[in-house]
């Protein structure tokens, strides 16, 4: 919720973007996402999801992003994490309240006309304050001038801190549950598929679709919290392109 606050504070302040020396460019929405109620749950919930894509940041002579190049080039990254409360699901009940997140990092891409892959690392500057790395690419075509729709295969991995907050169990919350205590290493978080359609209804606004297939793996497969290890995700968002000047 104090994400979700945070980011309509943001949509109220940010202007279109004007050509500056010093940008922040970015696009911004919000949507209804259907995925599963925690981390490792069978069970499936319907909530708010967010979309953001940083297009480019330029200070001084220093540029991330912006038009399409070939070959490699440097990237922002961004991820927003839900929390967790036994509000999600009765299996939660004696389990310790984990916050939501926001991870911030950056990482490398290659792009070619057709195709792009991308290499980042994140750190949870809220939430979680522990790093992750993914790995991924995609696939693109465009069946219209409007419509892009790109899929690819992506690889999440995290730190004993990441995997030991989502997929963790204490003895103190062993006691208090029928889950048995477990201490989980750092390693594969997940393996996966990503498809996505963009369909642009002006320079301003687009429409983004998404479906995300994940195989839970290593420790996090084995956690006593993994009810299923296959966790999907559909989300549809409008979004806008925003930008800040300094």
């Amino acid at each position: 919720m104090r994400a979700f606050i945070l980011s309509l504070m943001i949509l109220s302040v940010a202007s279109p973007a004007v050509a500056q020396e010093n940008k922040l460019t970015f696009r911004l929405g919000f949507g209804p996402e259907y995925a599963p109620a925690y981390p490792g749950s069978d069970e499936m919930a319907l909530g708010l999801g967010t979309e953001f894509t940083l297009e480019r940041l330029q200070f001084g002579g220093i540029a991330i992003g912006g038009e399409q190049k070939q070959g490699f080039g440097a990237t922002g990254s961004f991820r927003l994490v839900e929390g967790r409360s036994d509000e999600n699901s009765d299996d939660l009940s004696g389990l310790r309240e984990i916050d939501p997140s926001v991870e911030l990092g950056g990482g490398l891409t290659y792009d070619t006309a057709q195709f792009t892959g991308f290499a980042a690392v994140r750190y949870g500057v809220i939430g979680h304050e522990s790093f992750v790395a993914e790995i991924g690419g995609d696939v693109i075509f465009y069946p219209s001038a409007d419509l892009k729709i790109a899929f690819g295969p992506r690889t999440l991995w995290g730190d004993a801190d990441y995997v030991g907050t989502y997929f963790g169990v204490s003895s103190t919350e062993a006691d208090a549950t029928d889950f048995e205590a477990y201490d989980p290493d750092a390693g594969l978080v997940s393996t996966g598929l990503s498809v996505e359609a963009t369909y642009s209804i002006s320079d301003e606004w687009e429409v983004v679709g998404s479906l995300r297939y994940d195989l839970l793996q290593g420790d996090a497969a084995d956690s006593p919290l993994s009810q299923d290890d296959t966790q999907i995700t559909t989300s549809v968002a409008i979004t806008r392109l925003f930008s800040f000047d300094f």
